[in-house]
């Protein structure tokens, strides 16, 4: 399991076309590490 940030959370959820291998990269992170934990602050 990881700590990711919003940046890599809105990358994966977003998929923004003006960062497509930063979100890419997040999607690969998350991939290979399966569970991701999100602190409180970010879920709020």
């Amino acid at each position: 399991m990881i700590a990711i940030d919003t940046n890599i959370l809105v990358r994966v959820l977003v998929n923004d076309p003006k960062a497509e291998e930063q979100c890419r990269l997040a999607r690969e992170l998350m991939a290979a590490h399966g569970d991701v934990w999100v602190c409180k602050i970010a879920r709020s």
